[in-house]
């Protein structure tokens, strides 16, 4: 079971749960996607203030400020239609990992 107020150090699943996140968060073969991820990760750090793994995250695709930015350059464009959240994830995607592999 884990324990919110303990150290990571002194207890076996936090350290784990630390260890898996960090590799998982810090590793440049990984894209995390998310949705206000902002939001999420602060209620983890709230949560589990012993964790160090929420702390930096690497890689990070939040979906929600793609379609933001995307709506306020087609608004500005002129183009008031809606605009496919899977498009312009897809086309974030294909940035972020042709930015990785170059």
């Amino acid at each position: 079971m884990f324990h919110r107020g303990r150290t990571a150090e002194g207890n076996e699943p936090m350290r784990l749960l630390n260890t898996i996140f960090t590799d998982l968060f810090s590793s440049p073969d990984a894209i995390v996607l998310g949705y206000h991820f902002g939001n999420d990760r602060s209620r983890l750090l709230s949560s589990y203030p012993a964790l160090e793994c929420f702390k930096k995250i690497d890689n990070l695709c939040d979906l929600r400020d793609l379609a933001k930015s995307s709506m306020s350059m087609r608004q500005r464009k002129g183009r008031n239609r809606s605009v496919s959240l899977g498009g312009v994830s897809l086309i974030r995607f294909f940035l972020a990992l042709d930015f990785l592999l170059t």
